[in-house]
């Protein structure tokens, strides 16, 4: 589900992966933001797992939804990973953490090892990740 969207003054339709952003964190969410949306990617964000939902039922046509484990509310990153698992097969899910040995495992064991990345994360890192997930190539570059 990519978004179509008009760039520049060209009037050529070009087809932008969309990146639902999950982080409470606002100066992190901020600038992750920032950096994909440089990457050339649509960044759809939300502070919580029930905002995120709320974003993922109003049907906004998301690629990949990236999401810190720990998040404030009742349901963590975890959950979030797992209520997605069952209702969207086919949407793309990254999680991030800083916390330990036991929660990394946790999510990797969720999603996998090449959907997860830990914290601290380099952005270009990141979106490699999400590029090579959606077999793109919109890093931007310094």
């Amino acid at each position: 589900m990519r978004r179509r969207v008009t760039t520049g003054g060209a009037r050529e339709a070009v087809s932008q992966p969309v990146v639902l952003l999950v982080e409470d964190e606002p100066l992190l969410r901020s600038t992750t933001s920032e950096y994909l949306r440089l990457s050339g990617y649509v960044v759809v964000e939300a502070t919580d797992a029930a905002e995120a939902i709320g974003v993922i039922d109003r049907g906004e046509g998301l690629d990949v939804v990236f999401s810190d484990v720990s998040l404030p509310g009742a349901v963590d990153g975890l959950g979030l990973a797992r209520w997605l698992r069952h209702r969207q097969h086919d949407l793309q899910v990254v999680l991030t953490s800083g916390y330990g040995e036991a929660v990394r495992r946790a999510a990797i064991e969720l999603v996998g090892g090449d959907h997860f990345v830990p914290k601290p994360y380099h952005q270009e890192e990141l979106a490699h990740r999400i590029d090579a997930l959606l077999g793109t190539d919109r890093v931007a570059t310094d």
